[in-house]
């Protein structure tokens, strides 16, 4: 994330735990970025944040630390079936990325996670219930699916994270989210975390059903983060997609850090592409500075293009990047 997109609020000085401390150095996090500004000083303090902010500006660094700051300080003990954390995520991409997120801030730390999710892994997931869990990460629909089959216990949640409430709404998960959160703990017994690309009155509602007097944070967005990205999109048949891909580069910039998404590594097999010269993934781009254009490339259907919405975390994190030109390329095909 760039400079213009950081406050003059340092993490070392919100009392956080050494050990965090030291995860925030070794990724070279110093500066918060509004959000984390704004809410973390509440949620340190036991305060319930309802925060409205888009993907991109730092939320899920905000609502980890919280979390790993009251595991960390809390006595409770952790035993199997009794997660202490509930990240609620709407889509398997979110879960899994806030969950690579997590592993890489608690790499160092005594913290234990676990992801639930739809469509893979079915029997994996279920074995790790078998060990203690500090933090639970899924969707609903899997997380039911587990609570029912008695796998864990939703009483022993210290802290619960509704990350992207409005977009629970609108794919229709809310009955499930309201299931899950009336089988938690009283409000006032947990720390409360819910976030939202815009703060609708059934947001709002929800918020004061289900959380602590709230404190309400919003954040500007300015211009909205899919207006502040060059889009282009080609239909190009298979053999022809990696010739067009690099003129596209070439002409784009000659030094351009150049980003195929991790999802779609696997496709490289089939064009030839040795593994050690498939792109990096998208942490690369937080760890070296953002100064040249980055050019992200993806192959998606008709379906997703006429319903862009799907893709607004992928829109917003390269807005939000801080790199000069930010363009999106993508590749179609009709089904």
């Amino acid at each position: 994330m760039g400079q213009q997109h950081l406050t003059e609020q340092q993490f070392d000085s919100l009392g956080l735990d050494q050990r965090l401390l030291g995860a925030l150095h070794r990724l070279e996090f110093k500066h918060c970025t509004p959000i984390q500004a704004k809410s973390l000083p509440l949620l340190l303090s036991g305060k319930d944040v309802a925060g409205q902010a888009q993907t991109g500006t730092g939320k899920t660094l905000a609502f980890l630390l919280a979390c790993a700051q009251r595991l960390l300080t809390s006595e409770a003990p952790t035993a199997a079936g009794k997660p202490r954390t509930l990240i609620l995520a709407p889509t398997r991409e979110l879960a899994i990325q806030i969950h690579k997120d997590a592993e890489n801030l608690f790499k160092d730390l005594p913290l234990r996670l676990a992801i639930c999710y739809g469509g893979k892994a079915y029997e994996q997931q279920k074995m790790q219930f078998e060990q203690p869990v500090d933090v639970l990460i899924g969707t609903p629909g899997r997380l039911i699916d587990f609570f029912k089959q008695r796998l864990f216990n939703f009483k022993s949640i210290e802290v619960m994270v509704l990350d992207e409430a409005d977009r629970m709404f609108d794919m229709g998960f809310i009955a499930d989210v309201r299931y899950m959160l009336r089988r938690l703990t009283h409000p006032e017994e947990r720390l409360n975390m819910l976030f939202s690309a815009t703060m609708a009155q059934k947001v709002m509602e929800l918020a004061y059903e289900h959380m602590n007097q709230a404190q309400l944070i919003t954040i500007d967005a300015g211009t909205p983060a899919v207006e502040r990205i060059e889009q282009s999109v080609y239909h190009p048949a298979n053999h022809e997609k990696i010739p067009l891909l690099l003129g596209l580069m070439k002409k784009t910039a000659a030094t351009a850090q150049h980003h195929l998404r991790q999802h779609q590594v696997r496709n490289h097999q089939n064009l030839g592409i040795p593994t050690r010269q498939r792109p990096v993934g998208g942490n690369h781009f937080r760890r070296h500075p953002p100064e040249q254009a980055r050019v992200a490339t993806e192959k998606i259907s008709r379906r997703r293009i006429l319903n862009p919405g799907g893709d607004r975390c992928r829109l917003a994190r390269t807005a939000y990047s801080g790199c000069d030109s930010r363009i999106q390329l993508r590749f179609a095909r009709t089904r």
